[in-house]
């Protein structure tokens, strides 16, 4: 009879184990194609800002990082500018003042130091993502 009892018992916890894992299968899954859709999203973006598209094994590689990771470049891809120059916001309030204000993206546009440096820092994001 012990032995018996100890067959099922084996039994009940070998099914047991089945439902735990198909469970914690079926979470990994859905968690993988949240993290798939947040990267697409940051390749979208990606793709709007820099006019290039983020070659598939980066989406992949994106999707297939810690949930921490995805979040810190689904931030990075919100605050990331738009094309857009920002429209001024009025006349200088001093009566002598004969030129607009500049605005801040304007001078970035000009400054060709920082441009090569966005650029720098894009090609190592890009061989980071890609290695």
């Amino acid at each position: 009879m012990s032995s018996e009892l100890m067959r099922k018992t084996a039994a009940v916890l070998d099914v047991l184990a089945d439902t735990l894992d198909a469970d914690e299968q079926q979470r990994a899954q859905q968690q993988y194609a949240e993290r798939r859709q947040l990267a697409q999203n940051i390749s979208e973006k990606y793709a709007e800002v820099t006019g290039e598209d983020l070659s598939l094994d980066a989406i992949e590689k994106i999707a297939s990082s810690d949930q921490d990771l995805v979040s810190v470049f689904t931030k990075l891809a919100a605050r990331a500018p738009s094309t857009e120059a920002p429209e001024g916001m009025g006349a200088s309030s001093d009566i002598n003042d004969d030129h607009k204000p500049v605005s801040s993206h304007t001078k970035f546009q000009n400054n060709r130091e920082k441009l090569a440096a966005v650029e720098d820092a894009d090609q190592r994001f890009l061989d980071w993502v890609n290695s």
